[in-house]
């Protein structure tokens, strides 16, 4: 059995390279496959985590408002309630902004 050494909240882009890494080296397990297709599909911009984070926001907060897609002021509230954190209305216009730039 492994042991869990640190447990942190990871962007999708980082489980990406980390299961491409781990299939050069071998092949990957179904779960892994099936993951790392998910992964793929839903990753978020990095640039963006890095911006929310400048904000002042937690990093686990920021990968998961990139991550997760939200795109609206409900989305936004939402995932600041999931961490028990409320938000005003000036910062939920700062993070709409960085999530919406192209």
């Amino acid at each position: 059995m492994m042991e869990v050494v640190e447990k942190k909240p990871l962007p999708l882009h980082d489980v990406v390279e980390a299961l491409k890494r781990a299939g050069e080296e071998r092949e990957l397990e179904y779960e892994q496959s099936l993951t790392l297709e998910y992964a793929q599909q839903m990753q978020g911009d990095v640039e963006k985590i890095k911006a929310l984070e400048a904000l002042g926001l937690d990093s686990a907060i920021a990968i998961n408002l990139v991550d997760s897609g939200v795109m609206d002021e409900d989305g936004v509230r939402l995932v600041f309630a999931g961490f028990d954190q409320e938000v005003d209305d000036d910062t939920i216009a700062r993070v709409l902004a960085v999530l919406k730039a192209q």
